[in-house]
């Protein structure tokens, strides 16, 4: 994974407004979501409630999902754009 790749697009996808920010605002959410990423050094609520998501959404665990985002305590975003989705979570699986 080219965590500087993975970083532009997720500064991509900030700046059009696609990213869902927060564990509460993705399961209260009621718009279409592609896509799911967790940090792998979340909490264990917030691990929970990925593996709640995993029913409706792919969700995928990556490093230090903060400093990519470039919010330090972010664990838990959604992204709605369905080609950046797409893009990110093959970054990811590479």
């Amino acid at each position: 994974m080219d965590r500087v790749k993975l970083k532009n697009y997720l500064g991509i996808a900030q700046q059009g407004g696609y990213i869902v920010y927060g564990g509460e605002n993705l399961d209260s959410y009621t718009k279409k979501i592609y896509s799911v990423l967790c940090d792998k050094n979340a909490g264990k609520n917030s691990l929970k409630l990925a593996e709640k998501l995993k029913e409706k959404y792919k969700v995928s665990y990556v490093n230090d999902l903060g400093q990519l985002l470039s919010h330090t305590n972010t664990k838990l975003i959604g992204i709605r754009n369905k080609n950046l989705s797409e893009i990110i979570e093959k970054m990811i699986e590479e």
